[in-house]
């Protein structure tokens, strides 16, 4: 009908029409037409109809709110389904996470997938606010590494329980996961999902998911090219409005990781202090004591070892220190006595990785420039990290 878009925008000109409505009203018009281009898409429209359609040079125009598709092809529109279709066959993946409240990446994760999408290997920066020793995890099949750089400590272990954690974080993590289960929520109903496809195929696909119920809101950029997810925000809705929470950027997909990524052997230093809990006995035995017998046990054993000046000792009580880090630490309060140790209790935010971490009250007496001070504080104790069997000052 038009040999280009200029000349149907001329026609469009010579209108009588008004292009400049109430901007409120246009933008609400605006997400009601991109919502329904959305939904048209994800009915997957048959190849016969966008053939007619494609023969009749259907055109549809929104004037004045800054959309205008001209139907001139068989091309569908951008739905979800192609990016789910796109992360198949995904083995490789890089990502960074950058919180509000800290100026670089948060945290740096590189994952291996099995040829069942299955976590084969994963190596994890944490930085501030997470970790204020900046500590580096590597996760394997058969163990972990957690390297605490500032500490300069190694700590090698293989246990269940963190595993599952780490299982749980990458899946939030993973983008592949992450559109599946938008696709599947939005067809249960219980998300918003608007798409925003640019004319400029250089610029991103935005997809804004709005949770029914919480009214939480994820932002999703996709590649017009490949079709993957570049990056994701998460919003939260708060008092009225939504607070910006944090992105995650998508790197390197497909891209084979070198094997040495999952191995700490070679980067820690030699005189770094490793604790193996698969061939050291840290902390206590459990044995036929319940779990407050056991934590009383154990901070009675540690306060005792302070006194008697058993560094050495009260090092492997609390999850295996050196007997100088203790000198250093706990030594300067110059414990003369054990007043009383309270009954145990969960912490006020029960941690996922130890559900069983306890706290313990206790009241000392020290010693200070010659007068003695009471003091009363709270100590945590757990399960020993690869050794449920074992219990350890956390």
């Amino acid at each position: 009908m038009f040999e280009n878009e200029n000349d149907f925008k001329k026609l469009i000109d010579g209108l009588n029409v008004d292009t400049e409505p109430d901007e409120r009203h246009r933008q609400i018009l605006r997400r009601q037409i991109l919502s329904a281009f959305n939904k048209a898409a994800q009915a997957r429209i048959t190849l016969r109809l966008l053939a007619k359609l494609a023969a009749a040079a259907v055109i549809v125009v929104a004037v004045g709110l800054g959309i205008i598709v001209l139907e001139k092809s068989a091309t569908p529109a951008y739905a979800i389904d192609q990016t789910i279709e796109a992360n198949r066959g995904l083995r490789y993946l890089h990502t960074k996470w950058f919180d509000p409240s800290y100026d670089d990446v948060a945290k740096e994760c590189w994952l291996e997938l099995d040829e069942k999408a299955q976590p084969k290997n994963i190596r994890i920066h944490w930085s501030k606010p997470f970790s204020a020793s900046r500590t580096v995890v590597v996760w394997t099949e058969d163990r972990t590494q957690e390297w605490h750089k500032k500490d300069n400590r190694l700590i090698i272990f293989n246990d269940e329980i963190y595993t599952s954690r780490i299982h749980n974080m990458t899946e939030t993590d993973d983008p592949r996961l992450m559109v599946e289960d938008l696709y599947e929520k939005q067809a249960k109903g219980e998300v918003e999902i608007e798409i925003d496809e640019p004319s400029n195929k250089s610029e991103p696909i935005i997809v804004t998911s709005t949770d029914i119920k919480t009214k939480g809101r994820l932002v999703l950029f996709v590649d017009q090219s490949t079709k993957l997810v570049t990056s994701m925000e998460w919003h939260q809705f708060k008092d009225g409005q939504y607070e910006y929470k944090g992105v995650m950027e998508y790197y390197d997909y497909n891209v084979p990781i070198d094997a040495k990524m999952f191995s700490l052997d070679d980067e820690v230093s030699p005189d770094a202090h490793c604790i193996n809990t698969e061939t050291q006995d840290i902390g206590l035995q459990q044995g036929n004591l319940t779990d407050k017998e056991i934590a009383i046990k154990l901070v009675r054993e540690f306060f005792e070892a302070l006194i008697a000046k058993d560094y050495y000792k009260a090092g492997l009580i609390c999850g295996g220190l050196t007997a100088d880090e203790i000198q250093k630490g706990w030594g300067k309060l110059n414990v003369v006595r054990i007043v009383s140790i309270g009954e145990p209790a969960p912490p006020t935010r029960p941690s996922k990785v130890f559900p069983k971490v306890q706290s313990v009250p206790y009241t000392i007496e020290r010693e200070k420039n010659g007068s003695k001070i009471i003091h009363e504080r709270y100590i945590a104790v757990r399960r020993v990290l690869g050794r449920r069997d074992r219990w350890a000052i956390h």
